[in-house]
């Protein structure tokens, strides 16, 4: 992800907004809880005013996709359609690198939404997805010798978890998968 000088906060109408299919976040919660949280926010928003942009990207249909702030969109639409606010919703424009490859923009856009809902509690296929994405990440600087060291202990870092729990997760979901265990996992048994 860069973060280049290109990209500007801009306050854009909502209608202009979509949603990421890659935000795998909002559609695994408990709905209950998403809703409070929802609420909680909406009532924040209405007594302080959006204190943080939500992030988002131009496609090629001229629509703004979120990468980072879908519950935030949520309850700015919801208070417009209340007739609170003036329709619109402060957004980071960012600019990705990778717009002509299919599968790295995918990529890009999946980091921004992961380092967006770094704060979040989260379940057990959300952590695996996680995991997914750091372990590519990690595999990419290696080959351009941007890191070194234990994978393990990158990603535990990377996730916010330790080394012994990463390992313990990602056995986890090899047994969910059906997968057997590595010979590493093995030899910390």
């Amino acid at each position: 992800m860069n973060q280049e000088s290109t990209e500007k906060t801009l306050a854009i109408p909502l209608e202009q907004i979509i949603g990421s299919d890659l935000n795998f976040y909002e559609t695994q919660e408990n709905d209950s809880e998403s809703e409070i949280k929802l609420k909680s926010l909406e009532e924040s928003i209405k007594a302080v005013g959006q204190l943080t942009p939500i992030t988002v990207f131009k496609n090629s249909d001229g629509y703004y996709e979120i990468l980072s702030g879908h519950t935030r969109f949520s309850a700015i639409k919801n208070l417009y359609s209340d007739n609170i606010g003036n329709g619109t919703i402060l957004a980071r424009v960012v600019s990705l690198e990778n717009a002509e490859n299919d599968d790295e923009n995918a990529f890009e856009k999946l980091g921004y939404i992961v380092q967006g809902n770094i704060q979040r509690d989260k379940n057990f296929t959300q952590i695996e997805t996680e995991i997914k994405y750091w372990d590519k990440v990690f595999d990419k600087k290696r080959e351009n010798g941007e890191v070194s060291g234990r994978k393990d202990d990158w990603l535990a870092e990377h996730i916010g978890k330790s080394a012994r729990t990463l390992r313990t997760l990602r056995k986890k979901i090899r047994v969910a998968n059906g997968e057997e265990e590595t010979e590493e996992e093995r030899s910390f048994s």
